[in-house]
């Protein structure tokens, strides 16, 4: 549509043992739009697929990236190799023009690396054990089959890696998917 998502984002800060606040975020495609009122719905979802935060607002046209809604995950499930808990946030925006749905997943996952030590996830020590990977393969060069991304990534996975090195360029979306999924 003539006034349409073009970015959403999601920003979550978690202290282990308190609540996670959650931010969604949205930047806005409209060239020739002004003054116009738009709604937007944020619907997010935990990892069993259950509704946990859904709210509808009204709002002029903004030019940049403005906050769309702000709530806490009181118990939040965590994300970690071992369990790759996703949640998922649905943001849909109607205007005069049409509407669009636009939806991403998300991990609540706090990282810290303590000074000259180990790298803690979630509270708890992990050893990170990886690999780098180029999107280049034999007979496709970079325009590798989904097929072939997902089999290499299973077995980047299956030889124990819980870490990956993306190379110098933007990684195919299936890549960061399956990054979050494994």
């Amino acid at each position: 549509p003539a006034i349409s998502l073009e970015a959403v984002h999601t920003q979550v800060s978690f202290e282990t043992g308190k609540p996670a606040e959650v931010v969604v975020t949205g930047r806005l495609y409209a060239p020739n739009a002004t003054g116009e009122v738009v709604r937007f719905k944020v619907s997010v979802f935990d990892p069993p697929n259950r509704l946990v935060h859904e709210e509808t607002v009204e709002r002029n046209l903004w030019p940049d990236e403005r906050e769309l809604t702000r709530f806490k995950l009181e118990q939040p499930q965590l994300w970690s190799p071992r369990t790759p808990n996703l949640y998922r946030c649905e943001v849909s925006v109607a205007s005069r023009s049409g509407a669009m749905t636009a939806a991403h997943r998300f991990g609540v996952r706090p990282p810290r690396f303590e000074e000259h030590g180990p790298f803690y996830l979630n509270g708890e020590r992990l050893l990170l054990r990886g690999t780098h990977r180029h999107q280049d393969h034999a007979h496709y060069a970079a325009a590798m089959p989904d097929d072939v991304m997902r089999r290499e990534m299973r077995m980047i996975r299956e030889m124990g890696a819980n870490f990956i090195r993306l190379a110098h360029y933007q990684q195919s979306r299936l890549i960061l998917d399956m990054c979050d999924e494994l």
